[in-house]
């Protein structure tokens, strides 16, 4: 190697050395100079993360405009990773917790507990009716399926050390640590320790923020209420998600902190109310300094315009209400052999025009404001308020269905408006087989009309016999009767007495199987609402539309409409208007004479109906009422239904009370508004 060669070596690795020392220099310069504020700012981020901000739910309205559902702002308690004392440092966060759980109880708040073990006098034992949660907390403790409780207990006070605290503070702070698992704590979820705190409560934590490091209140939604016993099984509540709709809708945006619909218009409108979350990016710098900065705006749900009528409703449920309360006083007679034990109804009224649902009232009910604190006794209560009575009972309607079988007879020949029929009280034509009929009065001589009016049985076996099952079948059919509604809820859908039916139970049709069903017994089952709607057909002369609940869905601020319903016409039943008209006027003789019409007379409209009364599994017979108004021209229809109740006459005080809202009380309020509007 020669020394001219060492010399270059030596020059180009001093070259080299210059070269780096000028680009670091450079560098340097670059971030103290340049950029210097940029990397100062960015080397003080203590944490980044985006918080999902759930939108406001739409508003449910009546056909008017006016709320039934809103919301209101409230605060919850939520906990956030990266401030809030992580596992590591769990001693720290039990001290935190146990803070806040007294000052929950001190405060009468309520809290999420949902460890699934309680303490006895003797030991530990897991709770009732929490499988699932057991399983989950076995899951979480790292335990075999087998463990016991205490082994729960004992794995609960080592994996979250607790061995310092009492019993019972240890099994509430193992609560709260057991569910910020199930609820996937974590930097995009944070956990929500307390919904709808007062402000008192909230404004505590707030002036203790230093010690409550991670402890946020959150101002967020909640439901509210303009009458929260309104239309309950209408609406229906909104509650937390649980584990198995959040499997079922987490690819759809959801996550496991969400509220979401749980029956009624709240579940089925649940993708138009629940509106679009936003996106909430927090940035904690290295001094504690919080910033937060929405990079998507949460849009509000959608609202939905109902066809129940704010007014009518509450009237028909207080008719509803009224009368059932009225027959239980009357039931206390020791001499009463005719009303047993009434445990409930249900009454629809219908636009017979449309189709809408103007009132749809069940009772026994209960509060949407209370529905989960009072869920235990409601789901266990004798009479099921739960129970959404007008759609998904379904009830053998009894001689509500005479109308039916006289304008299929009419209407196909079997008889006219002179036919009659004998009513001797017993009907003979099956006795050769070991089998007699009865009605319940000798009517002597009836035609069609009087039939309907005094509810012959005998007319209608000696009729439904000639008429035939298949007939009877194809009219209800076209009524809809044994068919569901077509409303956007829930419903059953009944039962059509005939052959059909029978060779599913395996059993045979009889013909005097034609002649019970011809009086509204035998198999039929049918719900309230279907009911309802056979009336309104009966009223507008043979068209059937579906029956609806929503009007329509509107924007969050009500300019744009989204859907609107239109009357939907479902069915036609193909009948003379003269026919109509002997069925409909026979009705008119019920809702205006005899014991009904007295019950009718103060009304400023003619109400046509048809009383009805059927007895299940040897109880006191179910009364039926079903009818519209006004006579000459049918703006409503309604089906009541009491349980019990005996006679069809003993429920059309409910009916009564409807119409004196719908055509007296409306008006009078309507005009009381707008005198008082005047004035202002």
């Amino acid at each position: 190697m020669t020394v001219k060669f060492i010399k270059r070596r030596k020059v180009i690795f001093s070259v080299i050395t210059i070269l780096i020392f000028l680009v670091f220099s450079f560098t340097l310069i670059k971030i103290q100079g340049v950029n210097g504020e940029y990397y100062s700012t960015l080397n003080s981020f203590s944490s980044t993360h985006t918080l999902t901000v759930e939108a406001d739910r739409g508003e449910i309205i009546d056909r008017n405009g006016n709320p039934i559902v809103h919301n209101r702002s409230g605060n919850e308690i939520v906990f956030i990773v990266g401030q809030f004392p992580s596992v590591a440092e769990q001693e720290t966060r039990n001290k935190v917790l146990l803070s806040l759980i007294k000052l929950m109880d001190e405060k009468g708040e309520h809290r999420t507990d949902t460890i699934p073990l309680v303490l006895t006098e003797t030991g530990v034992e897991f709770a009732e009716k929490s499988n699932l949660d057991i399983k989950k907390l076995k899951q979480n403790l790292e335990l075999d399926s087998d463990a016991t409780a205490p082994e729960c207990f004992d794995a609960a006070i080592k994996k979250f050390k607790l061995s310092d605290y009492s019993r019972e503070d240890a099994l509430r702070i193992a609560s709260v640590c057991n569910n910020m698992i199930n609820m996937d704590y974590s930097s995009s979820n944070p956990y929500v320790f307390a919904t709808d705190v007062d402000a008192t409560t909230a404004s505590i934590i707030k002036e203790k923020g230093g010690y409550y490091k991670g402890v946020e209140i959150n101002v967020v939604s909640y439901r509210e209420y303009v009458d929260s016993s309104l239309a309950v099984h209408v609406i229906g509540p909104v509650g937390a998600i649980s584990e198995e709709e959040y499997e079922l809708l987490k690819d759809k945006g959801y996550s496991i902190n969400d509220t979401i619909g749980k029956s009624g218009i709240e579940q089925a409108y649940e993708s138009f109310l629940r509106g679009t979350n936003g996106k909430l990016t927090v940035t904690t710098l290295s001094d504690g300094t919080t910033t937060k900065e929405y990079t998507v705006e949460p849009q509000q749900g959608h609202s939905v315009k109902l066809t129940i009528d704010n007014g009518i409703q509450k009237a028909t449920e207080q008719a509803l209400e009224k009368t059932i309360l009225e027959l239980r006083k009357k039931a206390e007679n020791p001499n009463n052999t005719t009303i047993g034990n009434v445990t409930g109804g249900a009454a629809v009224v219908v636009n017979v025009k449309t189709g809408a649902i103007l009132a749809s009232a069940s009772y026994p009910t209960y509060d949407l404001a209370t529905y989960f604190s009072d869920y235990a006794s409601l789901s266990t209560a004798p009479n099921s308020p739960l129970w959404n009575r007008a759609a998904m009972s379904t009830y053998a309607p009894g001689s509500t269905f005479k109308p039916l079988v006289s304008l299929a007879a009419l209407q196909s020949g079997t008889i006219n408006q002179y036919s009659s029929v004998y009513c001797q009280r017993i009907y003979t034509y099956y006795q050769n087989r070991g089998l007699t009929l009865y009605c319940m009065h000798a009517h002597g001589s009836l035609n069609v009309t009087g039939a309907i009016y005094e509810s012959c049985n005998c007319f209608y076996y000696e009729v439904g016999r000639n008429l035939g099952i298949r007939t009877i079948n194809e009219y209800m059919e076209k009524f809809g009767l044994a068919k569901k509604t077509g409303t956007e809820l829930a419903e059953a859908v009944g039962v059509m007495a005939g052959p059909t039916y029978r060779e599913t139970l395996g059993q045979y049709w009889y013909e005097a199987d034609t002649s019970q069903a011809a009086i509204g017994q035998s198999d039929h089952m049918f719900t309230i609402l279907q009911l309802a709607n056979y009336a309104a057909t009966l009223a507008n002369g043979g068209t059937r539309y579906q029956l609806h609940y929503v009007d329509s869905i509107l924007s969050a601020d009500g300019s744009e409409v989204i859907y609107s319903h239109e009357p939907t016409v479902v069915d036609t039943v193909e009948a003379d208007e003269f026919n109509f008209d002997l069925v409909q006027y026979g009705m008119k003789l019920v809702g205006t004479q005899g014991v009904v019409g007295n019950i009718m007379r103060n009304l400023p409209v003619e109400v046509a109906g048809k009383t009805g009364s059927a007895q299940v599994n040897g109880q006191l017979a179910n009364g039926f009422f079903i009818s519209f108004a006004p006579f000459d021209d049918p703006e409503i229809a309604v089906a009541v239904v009491i349980e019990q109740a005996g006679s069809g006459s003993s429920v059309s005080p409910v009916a009564r009370d409807i119409y004196e809202y719908y055509f007296v009380e409306r008006y009078a309020a309507s005009d009381e508004q707008d005198e008082n509007t005047f004035l202002q």
